[in-house]
């Protein structure tokens, strides 16, 4: 199976609408992200393996969030958040790009 593109053209699109509640989805990254690492090292199989470490968060990211050069405190596709589809801010804010095509 492998581990996900989010830079491929036509991957799984993750769009945040409320853009503020990121520490949460960063969170959740950290520890799905650690769980992988350790079970990798118990078990050495390779379902396990994470892909280079400048593309997955871990929790040492946590400690620069909201710092000059760390995490943002919005939802932004970048660095080691590329499976976020948007950029989102305020409750909300995200909504409009999560619809794939415009109602008729």
């Amino acid at each position: 199976m492998g581990y996900p593109s989010p830079e491929k053209r036509f991957g799984d699109r993750f769009v945040l609408g409320a853009g503020h509640t990121i520490p949460l989805i960063y969170c959740t990254l950290a520890v799905l992200n650690e769980a992988m690492k350790i079970k990798h090292q118990q078990t050495g199989d390779d379902r396990y393996a994470l892909p280079a470490p400048e593309r997955v968060l871990s929790w040492q990211d946590l400690l620069g969030f909201r710092h000059r050069g760390g995490l943002s405190g919005h939802a932004e596709m970048e660095g080691k958040s590329l499976f976020l589809k948007f950029n989102t801010g305020r409750t909300g804010h995200g909504m409009p790009a999560a619809v794939e095509k415009p109602w008729r």
